[in-house]
């Protein structure tokens, strides 16, 4: 597995903190249903994690 610094850049209103935030809640950071303009319709965010190198299976069988 690689490690290192990982930075995330682009111009003004490229979507930088758009994409941090949703990153944010698909980890477990609470919603704040202010920022919607429509509180009828339903939002979702999800995303997709390859941690195949992390050998993580014994412990999401544990905790299931």
């Amino acid at each position: 597995m690689n490690q290192g610094l990982t930075v995330i850049t682009g111009e003004t209103g490229a979507g930088k903190s758009i994409l941090l935030g949703a990153l944010g809640l698909t980890l477990g950071d609470r919603a704040d249903v202010s920022s919607l303009h429509d509180k009828t319709k339903k939002c979702i965010i999800e995303a997709q994690f390859n941690i195949k190198a992390y050998h993580l299976k014994s412990f999401f069988k544990a905790m299931n």
